[in-house]
């Protein structure tokens, strides 16, 4: 599934060198993605997040409000 949502996540996982970023999601929630094995988009859009811990998500891509990119200032 093509939606500029996970084309933009996508881009930040794939980003060499990465830099953290955090998904704000509707009702206030925010997932940090400090490395790229925290986040996974798969091929049809579906978005996955998993801190390692204890937070494993299935993300509804239409419920994400914004992207918080963690693009270091210069970079």
């Amino acid at each position: 599934m093509n939606h500029p949502i996970t084309d933009r996540l996508r881009d930040l996982i794939r980003r060499n060198p990465f830099h953290p970023f955090d998904v704000k999601m509707v009702d206030g929630k925010i997932y940090h993605v400090p490395h790229e094995d925290f986040l996974t988009v798969t091929r049809s859009g579906m978005v996955f997040y998993d801190d390692g811990d204890t937070i494993h998500k299935t993300l509804n891509v239409t419920l994400i409000l914004e992207i918080a990119d963690g693009t270091p200032d210069g970079a």
